[in-house]
């Protein structure tokens, strides 16, 4: 039986040349599950858009390429604060 459901702390993501400073975060709060299910439609997104890509389906442009590298860096902040939340918050209850 599941006591207690693991959760995330904010964790900033995408560090850009303008910007040192972490520009994105996935929140606070947000259950593993969610992160993890989150996480995979979005590799499930980037998987499609290269798949065209890669059968000539569509013309390729630089978007493509930044489309893909901000959607696996969104998706591997969401894995990574879903593997800290469930290995940091997993505390027994007092």
């Amino acid at each position: 039986m599941i006591t207690h459901i693991p959760v995330t702390e904010e964790t900033g993501f995408l560090n850009i040349a303008t910007a040192p400073d972490k520009l994105l975060a996935v929140r606070a709060g947000v259950t593993a599950t969610n992160a993890l299910q989150n996480a995979s439609d979005m590799l499930a997104t980037a998987l499609d858009a290269m798949e065209a890509l890669a059968l000539d389906e569509v013309s390729f442009k630089s978007s493509h390429a930044m489309m893909a590298c901000h959607v696996l860096e969104s998706a591997k902040a969401l894995v990574n604060a879903a593997n800290h939340a469930m290995n940091c918050n997993f505390s027994a209850p007092s």
